[in-house]
C-alpha cells in the first residue's frame, strides 16, 4: 500500500485506471479518521463495493491519476454527493498536488491525517537529493477550492469602493470624449473634462513624435527588454503551476539552450540603468534652464501623480477583478495572496517601500522594480544639482555610491552564502535572503542606475559641447569606426559570458568555487550594463547604422509608452491562468513560447486600453495644473523642461 503512494509522489503515473492511488488514500482515512465515523464508514464501504457502486467508480475515475494531475474538478462538484479536496505539497520547485474527488461525508479537515504519511514519504524519497531540503506537514495543504471560494468575499466595503472607482474614471472618459467646449478658453472643469477625452487620449499614445532623435534607440531598447521580462516571467510562472513533469524542470535549468531565458533578469539592470540616464540627463537640462533653481516639491508630486494612477488600477484589477475571473481547484493560491497578503500589507505597496518586506508577505511582488526606482528616483534631483554647480563633486558621490554598494553586496553574499545557481534555491533560507538582501533592495541594485546617471551626464556634456575628457573621447568614438567596432566586439563577448555564466552555475551547482560565485554577484549586474551602454551609445552620437535599424524603428514609440502599463499587469495575467488551470500542464520549451507570445500580445493590449483610461487622464491633468511655467533659455530643450519631473522608464 505504502509503495503505492510513494511511486506517485515521486514520479508521475499514468494509468488508465486511477482506483491504485486514490483507493490507498481513502483505505488509510477509513482506517486512521476517528473523527468523522460517516466519512470513515463512507469510504470504507466505497473500498468494499467498489465495482457494485456506480457512484464509488465515478468518484475515483473524477479523482487525479498521478502527480500534479488535478482530476476532473467540474464533473466531481457537479455532483453534489461529492467533495473536490486538493492535496497539495509546497516548497518544491513546483507545487506537488493531487485532486481527490471523495464523497460529501468527508471535509476538508478529516483529510488532514494523511499529512503525516505523506511528509514522510516525500523525506524518504527525496533522501538528500534537495540538498538540505526537509518537507514538514506544514507544506502540506488539504483545501475544499469550493469552499474557499464560497469564504472569500468578493463584494466588499473595499471591493465596492474599487469597482465605484474604475467605474467612475471610465465615466469620465466617454464624457470627455464628447465634451466639446464653446470657446477654446473653459474654466478649471473644462479643462478636467477635456484630460478624459478617451478617444484623444489613445490617439497620443499611438502618435509617432521625433523629439530627442538620437535617444529613439532607447524606445526599442524599452520594448524588447519588456518582452524579455515578460519572457523570462512565462517561465518562472510557469514553473510554479501544476507541471506533470515537474522533476524534468531541473533539466530545463541546466540547459545551455535556454539561458537567454534564465537570464532576463538582466533585462531589469537595463531598465535601472534607462531609468538613471534620462532622469539625470533631463533633470540637469530642467536645473540649467531655470538657472538652478528646482520645486523638489513639485518633481516627486509630479513624479507620483504619473506612476500611481496605474500602479493603483493594477492593485484594484489584482485584488478585486481577477478573483472574479479565476476558478479552478489551485485557485484558492490566489484567494490566499489577496485575503492575507494584500489584506494586511497593501499600504507598503502604495507607498513604494514593499521591497523591503518578506517576499512572502508582498502583496503584488513584481512591483517591487517601481518602488526601487522611486527610490534611487528621489537622489537625482540632488545629484543634479550637485553636479550643476561643482561637476568633479557629482562624479565623485557617484564613485562613492558604487563602491559602498559593491562592498555591501560582498559582506551580504559572503555572511549569507548566497549564490547565483538557481538550483540551490531548493534551500528556502538561501532563497529568502537572496531577494530579500540582496535583489530586491536597493543598496544593492543601485550600481546600475549610478552606472545610467553617470552615462546621462556624459551625454548631457556632449549634446552641450563641453570641453571635458569624456566629450573628446566621445567624439575619438564617434569619429573612429576602428574604436567602435572594438568596443562592440568586446561587449559583446562580455554580455555573452554573462548569460552564459548562468548555465554553468546551474549546472555545476556545487562544483564552482565561492569567490567566483561572489565575484558574479559582485560585477555581474554593473558588468552587463556597461557592455549594454558600449553597444547603443554609438548610436546616441549619430552613429551605429545596426543600432538604430534595430531599436529606432518609429512603430517603437508607441509600444514603448505602454510598456509601464505592460509591466504591471502581465504578472496579473500569468498567476490568474496559471492557476485556473483545470488539469497540470506539461512544461517543454515550445509550450513556453506560444505562452510568451500570448501573454506578450494581451499585456500590451490591455496596457493599451488601461493606459489611455487611466494614466493619460493623469499625464494630461499633471501638465494643466503642475507643470513648470517658466520660459527656458533659448537653448535648452522645451522638451526636456516639460519632462524634468514627469520620467517614467518602465
Amino acid at each position: 500500500m505504502n509503495l503505492k503512494i510513494l511511486f506517485f509522489l515521486t514520479i508521475p503515473v499514468f494509468s488508465f485506471f486511477p482506483s491504485t492511488i486514490v483507493e490507498e488514500i481513502f483505505d488509510i482515512m477509513s482506517k486512521l479518521n476517528e473523527t468523522n465515523k460517516d466519512c470513515s464508514a463512507k469510504l470504507q464501504n466505497m473500498i468494499n463495493h467498489l465495482i457494485q457502486d456506480p457512484n464509488a467508480l465515478n468518484v475515483l475515475l473524477h479523482s487525479g491519476k498521478g502527480l500534479n494531475d488535478l482530476g476532473s474538478y467540474k464533473a466531481c462538484i457537479k455532483d453534489s454527493a461529492n467533495r473536490y479536496i486538493l492535496l497539495q505539497l509546497n516548497g518544491f520547485i513546483s507545487p506537488l498536488a493531487l485532486g481527490l474527488c471523495g464523497p460529501s461525508e468527508c471535509k476538508e479537515e478529516d483529510y488532514f491525517v494523511l499529512r503525516e504519511t505523506v511528509v514522510n514519504l516525500v523525506n524518504k524519497a527525496i533522501d538528500g537529493r534537495l540538498g538540505k531540503m526537509v518537507f514538514n506537514e506544514s507544506h502540506v495543504d488539504l483545501i475544499d477550492p469550493v469552499k474557499r471560494e464560497e469564504e472569500f468575499v468578493f463584494l466588499s466595503p473595499l471591493a465596492f469602493a474599487a469597482f465605484t472607482f474604475l467605474a467612475l474614471i471610465l465615466i469620465l472618459n466617454i464624457i470627455g470624449a464628447f465634451y466639446k467646449a464653446a470657446k477654446e478658453e473653459v474654466g478649471i472643469g473644462g479643462r478636467i473634462i477635456k484630460c478624459f477625452d478617451i478617444v484623444k487620449n489613445w490617439t497620443t499614445i499611438t502618435r509617432i513624435t521625433n523629439n530627442e532623435p538620437n535617444l529613439k534607440v532607447l524606445n526599442g531598447v524599452r520594448v524588447l527588454c519588456m518582452s524579455w521580462v515578460i519572457l523570462g516571467h512565462t517561465f518562472f510562472h510557469s514553473k510554479g503551476a501544476y507541471v506533470t513533469n515537474v522533476f524534468e524542470v531541473g533539466d530545463f535549468l541546466t540547459n545551455i539552450n535556454y539561458s537567454y531565458i534564465l537570464s532576463s533578469p538582466f533585462s531589469v539592470d537595463i531598465f535601472l540603468f534607462m531609468g538613471g540616464f534620462l532622469a539625470i540627463y533631463l533633470m540637469v537640462k530642467g536645473i540649467k534652464a531655470f538657472d538652478g533653481k528646482i520645486n523638489l516639491l513639485i518633481i516627486y508630486i509630479s513624479r507620483i501623480i504619473r506612476i500611481f494612477p496605474l500602479f493603483f488600477v493594477t492593485l484594484l484589477i489584482f485584488c478585486y477583478v481577477m478573483p472574479l475571473i479565476g476558478e479552478g481547484p489551485g485557485f484558492y493560491n490566489y484567494y490566499n495572496k489577496v485575503d492575507i497578503d494584500c489584506k494586511n500589507y497593501w499600504y507598503l505597496t502604495l507607498t513604494f517601500v514593499n521591497n523591503f518586506t518578506s517576499v512572502a508577505n508582498d502583496c503584488i511582488s513584481h512591483t517591487w522594480y517601481i518602488s526601487i526606482d522611486m527610490q534611487f528616483y528621489l537622489l537625482v534631483p540632488f545629484i543634479a544639482l550637485i553636479y550643476y554647480r561643482k561637476r568633479i563633486a557629482a562624479y565623485l558621490l557617484l564613485l562613492s555610491l558604487f563602491l559602498s554598494s559593491a562592498t555591501l553586496i560582498l559582506v551580504f553574499a559572503v555572511y549569507y552564502d548566497l549564490s547565483p545557481c538557481y538550483m540551490k534555491f531548493m534551500d528556502s533560507k538561501l532563497l529568502k535572503h537572496y531577494f530579500e538582501d540582496y535583489y530586491n533592495v536597493p543598496y544593492t541594485r543601485i550600481n546600475p542606475y549610478l552606472i545610467g546617471i553617470f552615462a546621462g551626464l556624459i551625454y548631457y556634456e556632449y549634446c552641450t559641447e563641453q570641453n571635458t575628457i569624456f566629450v573628446k573621447y566621445a567624439k575619438v568614438l564617434q569619429s573612429s569606426l576602428t574604436l567602435r567596432y572594438g568596443i562592440y566586439i568586446i561587449s559583446l563577448g562580455i554580455t555573452i559570458v554573462l548569460l552564459l555564466a548562468t548555465y554553468y552555475f546551474n549546472k555545476y551547482p556545487y562544483e564552482i568555487s565561492s569567490a567566483v560565485e561572489k565575484s558574479y554577484l559582485m560585477f555581474s549586474r554593473p558588468l552587463f550594463v556597461i557592455c549594454f551602454f558600449g553597444l547603443i551609445f554609438p548610436a546616441m552620437l549619430g552613429k551605429g547604422r545596426v543600432q538604430n535599424a534595430l531599436f529606432s524603428c518609429s512603430f517603437y514609440i508607441p509600444l514603448s509608452r505602454i510598456s509601464f502599463g505592460a509591466y504591471l499587469l502581465h504578472p496579473c495575467i500569468m498567476i490568474m491562468t496559471s492557476l485556473s488551470e483545470k488539469k497540470g500542464t506539461y512544461f517543454e520549451h515550445y509550450s513556453l513560447l506560444l505562452k510568451f507570445f500570448g501573454y506578450l500580445l494581451l499585456s500590451f493590449v490591455l496596457s493599451f486600453i488601461v493606459s489611455g483610461i487611466y494614466e493619460s487622464p493623469a499625464f494630461c491633468l499633471e501638465k494643466e495644473f503642475l507643470r513648470l511655467k517658466k520660459e527656458p533659455k533659448k537653448e535648452e530643450s522645451i522638451e526636456a523642461i516639460s519632462l524634468i519631473s514627469n520620467i517614467k522608464t518602465t
